[in-house]
């Protein structure tokens, strides 16, 4: 419910300053968050996805050098 009302605020203040970008960046950060949430439960249920994990590693920045 709250991430809904978010989404109302960044339209309303978006549309009041002109600026949609700042709803497409709530609903942007909103969007990585839930996939990183997936890759990790795919993680906890144990299906092994390379990339996937790839990609988790370095949102979280756990990047190997």
């Amino acid at each position: 419910g709250l991430e809904w009302l978010v989404v109302g605020v960044c339209v309303s203040v978006g549309g009041a300053l002109g600026m949609e970008s700042v709803c497409g960046a709530a609903m942007t950060y909103m969007i990585a968050t839930e996939m990183v949430s997936l890759v990790e439960n795919l993680e906890i249920f144990g299906l092994n996805v390379p990339l996937l994990e790839k990609l988790l590693d370095v949102a979280q920045g756990r990047e190997e050098r």
